[in-house]
């Protein structure tokens, strides 16, 4: 979390330690997408929890970017 921590201002959040190796932020902003972006720029696996809005929108993200990867042999 102190890695993070020098990553995320208090002004952009609350973070709170869960355990050794997971926090929780608490954040917000005008769109959805300026989330989903700054959550890609932290460098770290991530779950949201909520709104759905955020939810659905990371779920289509994710699915556009898998489209635009070459198809590899199984």
């Amino acid at each position: 979390m102190e890695a993070l921590a020098k990553r995320i201002p208090p002004s952009a959040g609350v973070l709170e330690s869960i355990d050794h190796g997971s926090c929780l932020l608490e954040t917000g902003s005008y769109s959805v997408e300026g989330i989903a972006m700054h959550l890609s720029w932290l460098g770290v696996d991530f779950r949201v929890h909520e709104p759905p809005e955020l939810i659905d929108y990371i779920a289509k993200l994710a699915a556009r970017f898998r489209a635009s990867l070459p198809s590899h042999p199984a």
